[in-house]
């Protein structure tokens, strides 16, 4: 059982943001578990740890509350299927990553970038999150990849 004060700690400090909190749970060791008011999970951050929980996906299969929520909001795509579905979804959408298609993304994406660049003007104060969704929101690259995840 976790003390009271460390499920609070956790709690507060992903309050103040999702990246301070993880880059702040590898000092609390290569595994640590972490709770949330009902939620409990372990996050493992030690390099080796990882990589063996992504290539051992029978054993680390995806479940549990987080990925139970993100199918109801999200669906049951490639990111969040289990690994018996996941190998038909993934071939459905390798194609889209093949080399001629990643080849017309670039091509699409660097003249996208491009456009955009070419309206702004030295010193001007520019909106980083507006240029970004204006970026991501407008390739065409970006669309197919976007269609081919929903298929």
């Amino acid at each position: 059982m976790e003390p009271a004060g460390r499920v609070l700690r956790h709690a507060l400090r992903l309050r103040h943001g999702l990246v301070g909190f993880l880059t702040s749970l590898p000092a609390h060791g290569d595994l640590v578990r972490v709770r949330l008011g009902s939620l409990r999970g372990y996050v493992v951050c030690h390099p080796e740890l990882v990589a063996e929980v992504l290539r051992d996906d029978r054993t680390y299969d995806k479940g549990g509350p987080l990925f139970d929520k993100a199918r109801e909001v999200v669906g049951n795509g490639l990111v969040t299927c289990g690994h018996q579905e996941h190998r038909r979804q993934r071939r459905l959408v390798q194609p889209a990553f093949h080399r001629p298609r990643v080849d017309d993304y670039r091509r699409s994406m660097t003249e996208q970038v491009e456009g955009v660049l070419s309206e702004w003007r030295t010193g001007q104060v520019i909106d980083v999150p507006e240029q970004t969704h204006r970026l991501t929101s407008g390739n065409p690259g970006i669309a197919s990849i976007d269609w081919w995840w929903r298929v």
